[in-house]
């Protein structure tokens, strides 16, 4: 993937931090976007897992923090619709 960056252009500096996050950052998203087009027990196993994270991090936020505007991250809000 570098080198195709690199050969239409593209400047990536990976001793640079910003750099790297950036590299990183789009390797995430790129690992999202393309999970609807796993196959469906895959597809629904990394739903699972990620909304699994979202809610632990909501629950750590609100523990930490003392502070809950995150009422859409809970299991009570939360569902996945059915397929």
């Amino acid at each position: 993937m570098l080198r195709s960056l690199q050969a239409a252009g593209w400047s990536l500096d990976l001793a640079s931090a910003a750099d790297r996050a950036l590299f990183l950052q789009v390797g995430i998203k790129a690992a999202d976007v393309s999970n609807p087009a796993k196959k469906l027990p895959l597809y629904l196993d990394w739903t699972d897992r990620i909304l699994e994270e979202f809610y632990a991090q909501a629950r750590e936020w609100q523990e930490t923090v003392r502070f809950s505007f995150m009422d859409w991250c809970s299991r009570r809000w939360g569902a996945i619709p059915p397929v």
